[in-house]
């Protein structure tokens, strides 16, 4: 989700971005908030707890810069750190009891769209015309997966044919702003399939 969001602020607002884990962006925090009271760090997750998320919104407002949670509703903890928080349906599948996360990401990723285009209009890279032709796009995308119930047929008699060759392995290429797919995709396979899959730039 953190990749999508990068691309729409470079391609979309034109700001400098970079989507980085958590973890490693609070371990080694020197080297990448270079300039803490002109940037914002943006934590992105779907409960808000994610503790490695916390401490890294937690420590980049200690540092000076300004922060922003994208999560679901509710109180949490990554909320009562940041400075500001766009809230989603992210918890839609936790109170469904489902562990996948597949629908939430989505809550996520077009919460960090929308944003893009309102950066864009508020640093001038973005007016009226750009962000509804940006807003026809992305139902044009989302229109087009009504081929989807199709597809699925088609992907089934793919998907059998693979695992008559015991295929236990899966390389998922991207680049650009198609690498947050990619990523996602990887991941999707290793959950549902349980088998290895990995993430590679082209």
């Amino acid at each position: 989700t953190a990749l999508l969001v990068e691309s729409w602020l470079t391609h979309i607002a034109r700001l400098q971005a970079t989507a980085q884990p958590a973890f490693r962006f609070a371990e080694y925090l020197d080297d990448y908030l270079l300039d803490p009271s002109s940037t914002l760090v943006v934590g992105i997750s779907c409960s808000g707890n994610t503790a490695s998320v916390v401490n890294a919104i937690t420590r980049a407002k200690q540092r000076g810069a300004t922060t922003m949670i994208i999560s679901g509703l509710g109180d949490n903890d990554s909320a009562r750190a940041a400075h500001a928080r766009i809230t989603t349906m992210a918890h839609i599948e936790k109170e469904a009891n489902v562990s996948a996360y597949s629908v939430s990401h989505l809550f996520l990723a077009l919460a960090g769209f929308e944003f893009a285009i309102m950066l864009g209009k508020a640093t001038g890279a973005v007016d009226a015309r750009c962000a509804s032709d940006l807003r026809d796009e992305l139902e044009f995308a989302l229109e087009s997966l009504s081929c989807l119930p199709d597809l699925f047929e088609d992907m089934g008699a793919v998907a059998s044919e693979l695992s008559s060759d015991a295929i236990d392995t899966m390389c998922a290429l991207g680049t650009g702003p198609n690498t947050g797919t990619m990523v996602e995709g990887a991941l999707k396979t290793s959950e549902f399939c349980w088998m290895f899959a990995a993430g590679e730039e082209l």
